[in-house]
């Protein structure tokens, strides 16, 4: 080797093709190197991107699945809703057909007061009118009493005038 570099420190050429392939070494080397450079770049953003694309399809699925949970909430909501819109209507004919049975319900009670009242005035007639009828009854049962005993003692006088009539047109 020292023999070599002898022979390159005489001859100008030999100087000049070791400087050439030295320098086409270096660039060799600057190209392996930049390229491997480039490739531990390359390497890293793609493990980089595959990572955020794994932690994205992650959250994409995530997401899915609350979208979907959603979309059965929401389908159950709007479901309520039907119904309580169904219910609100209800409750609305409900409430009229309970104010026309208060406002019914207030007549019959006027009405049931009126009757009421009236059946306090037959009761309290009836009762005047019974008690009168035992009264008269009594005073029928006297006066019948006094007819059949008049009518026995006028019977008696009657047969008597006519005993006295016969003793009379005999005599």
């Amino acid at each position: 080797m020292q023999g070599l570099i002898l022979k390159m420190q005489d001859d100008f050429n030999w100087t000049f093709m070791a400087g050439l392939a030295l320098a086409i070494l270096l660039f060799i080397v600057l190209v392996v190197v930049v390229s491997a450079m480039r490739v531990k770049t390359y390497r890293d953003r793609f493990l980089d991107i595959s990572l955020d694309n794994t932690d994205k399809t992650e959250t994409i699925l995530t997401l899915e699945e609350e979208l979907e949970a959603l979309k059965v909430t929401n389908d159950h909501n709007e479901q309520t809703l039907k119904e309580f819109a169904k219910t609100k209507e209800i409750l609305k004919a409900t409430q009229e057909t309970l104010l026309g049975l208060q406002e019914n319900f207030v007549l019959l009670e006027k009405e049931f007061s009126q009757t009421q009242n009236q059946l306090s005035t037959l009761q309290n007639t009836h009762e005047d009118a019974t008690k009168e009828q035992l009264i008269l009854r009594g005073q029928y049962d006297t006066l019948q009493e006094d007819t059949n005993r008049l009518r026995i003692n006028n019977s008696r006088l009657l047969m008597k005038l006519q005993s006295e009539e016969r003793q009379a047109s005999l005599k």
